[in-house]
């Protein structure tokens, strides 16, 4: 650590932010250039259903925006929601597309790996730093400047580029558990449209949820009450659900103490339980033993 020195965003990124495209003359046409928008970003991820596109004009501006593979983005506008910051990484599948306004990309300077930049922009160090300078009540915001003064201790580059490597070897296979995961869903809603669909008997009677299922309605613990927070109960928020949407939940950011659940509405579910975000991240579901947030 010895080594390490504190710099900023600012001294060690090229930062972009997108161009002003007309939204008036938005195209749906698969032969025109993908827009990357505020909504296209997720959490890590890039999300390109519905993507609007870009037919190239004689404006030679527009040139200046097309993004590079392993380009870091991050949202200015509502950078980070319950289910955590908006950011992510330009892959080779992403490509062609376009920075829209509003919309940032980080490139590192000869002295920053790219590789740890995009680990640095996905730290909780700085998610804590944009939750406590983001403005408006209601777009909550960031700006280039605020982006730029962000703080942090960077390694040497061989270093940097030792980290990142395990960070993304960790990444890869992280991602191949969620295919796999994703595989073996696929393959259990098949079988359960098959048995309970498509095979039903004749003799079987058709309900509805709330006759089998037993609602049960989650509560906060009051946040200005230390004696209810960190103890050794978890507590599930909608960002926790939509972080293992479809799947299992075996952690939450949050716990609280046994005093936190006698003191607030907060219910104590079983194992395996389904579990269903009804604000912010609406309609994630997934399911674990944890202790319920509304």
């Amino acid at each position: 650590m010895s080594e390490w020195f504190e710099t900023t965003l600012g001294e060690q990124v090229i930062l972009l932010t997108g161009f002003p495209f007309k939204s008036k003359d938005y195209s749906d046409s698969e032969e025109d250039i993908k827009l990357l928008r505020g909504d296209n970003i997720a959490q890590g991820y890039l999300r390109w259903e519905n993507a609007k596109r870009w037919k190239l004009t004689d404006d030679i501006r527009e040139q200046n925006y097309f993004l590079e593979k392993e380009d870091v983005i991050l949202a200015m506008d509502r950078p980070w929601i319950e289910a955590g910051l908006k950011y992510s990484i330009i892959s080779s599948q992403d490509l062609p597309c376009l920075l829209v306004q509003r919309v940032a990309c980080l490139r590192a300077k000869e002295t920053l790996s790219q590789q740890f930049l995009r680990y640095v922009i996905g730290s909780k160090s700085f998610t804590e730093y944009v939750c406590s300078i983001e403005t408006g009540t209601a777009v909550p915001h960031i700006s280039a400047s605020q982006i730029k003064d962000f703080s942090f201790y960077l390694p040497p580059l061989s270093e940097q580029k030792a980290i990142a490597s395990v960070l993304s070897s960790l990444d890869d296979k992280i991602d191949l558990l969620h295919r796999q995961n994703k595989t073996l869903e696929a393959m259990a809603e098949t079988l359960f449209r098959q048995w309970f669909i498509e095979e039903a008997k004749d003799d079987w009677n058709e309900t509805k949820v709330l006759d089998v299922f037993l609602l049960v309605g989650g509560g906060t613990p009051k946040t200005s009450e230390a004696d209810y927070w960190d103890g050794d109960i978890l507590w599930l928020s909608g960002g926790d659900i939509a972080n293992a949407h479809q799947g299992f939940i075996v952690s939450a950011e949050k716990s609280i103490t046994e005093l936190g659940l006698q003191k607030s509405s907060t219910k104590l579910l079983p194992k395996l339980a389904s579990v269903i975000s009804a604000r912010g991240t609406v309609g994630k579901y997934a399911s674990m033993q944890c202790y319920l947030d509304q």
